[in-house]
């Protein structure tokens, strides 16, 4: 028997029984949040509500906490049906694998602001579309750059990443300032790291910095380093 899309949400949480020796309840959504409570082999749990990796229950004896999905996904439902609960529990907000977002920082000392899209592949894997415009002295720039970002430990709320990307960078001069109008267009690589913060299920906090290498056609090729801080929503 398979559940339906919206199992475990709303006013009918969805039903598991353990049967793993133990199930260990954590005060809050990561492994950095001490055990309160052990629910024993045989025990019935609701899932009321998921968070990045981990899932909100409640025990029989009315304990609320939550448990990583490594441990849920050890679990029979309590019809007696085994299943991956990662496609069961929560369904439609698991293939809610879209997001949107701005950042804003510095490049080489200039303020940036940029515009993201991203689509998450796997659970570490997400594809990244970013537009960047910088507001210089005397030139405005434009980035346009397709990113990969790995993340490693997806089941932490403060959860790292490395990323690398290229595209397209534009600069044009401001002519009220250097009396003409120019245009450079190269090809730009990036590599970075940062850490993405679940603020909620749909929102999150990213702080990040990339080194951007542009490749010009004379003798020296630029290099930029950018620090950012983005928010993202998840639809």
């Amino acid at each position: 028997m398979l559940l339906p899309p919206n199992a475990g949400a709303g006013e009918n949480p969805v039903e598991v029984t353990v049967t793993e020796p133990v199930l260990d309840v954590h005060t809050g959504p990561g492994r950095g949040y001490p055990v309160f409570y052990v629910a024993e082999r045989g025990e019935t749990v609701q899932i009321l509500m998921r968070r990045t990796e981990w899932f909100k229950v409640r025990t029989a004896r009315n304990q609320e906490g939550w448990v990583s999905v490594e441990q849920i996904e050890k679990t029979v439902m309590s019809e007696g049906v085994q299943q991956n609960l990662r496609d069961a529990v929560l369904g439609d907000y698991l293939h809610k694998r879209i997001e949107a977002g701005v950042a804003i920082g510095a490049f080489d000392g200039d303020p940036i602001v940029s515009f993201r899209a991203g689509y998450m592949l796997t659970d570490n894997l997400v594809a990244e579309l970013r537009i960047s415009e910088v507001a210089g002295t005397f030139s405005n720039s434009q980035l346009y750059t397709g990113n990969l970002m790995l993340q490693p430990y997806t089941d932490l709320r403060f959860s790292p990443y490395f990323t690398i990307g290229a595209g397209d960078f534009e600069n044009r001069n401001r002519a009220s300032l250097v009396g003409s109008t120019s245009t450079l267009s190269a090809t730009t690589a990036n590599a970075g790291f940062g850490a993405r913060y679940y603020l909620t299920r749909n929102f999150l906090l990213q702080l990040d910095y990339r080194q951007h290498l542009v490749l010009t056609n004379v003798q020296k090729n630029d290099r930029f380093n950018e620090e950012s801080i983005g928010l993202s929503f998840f639809f």
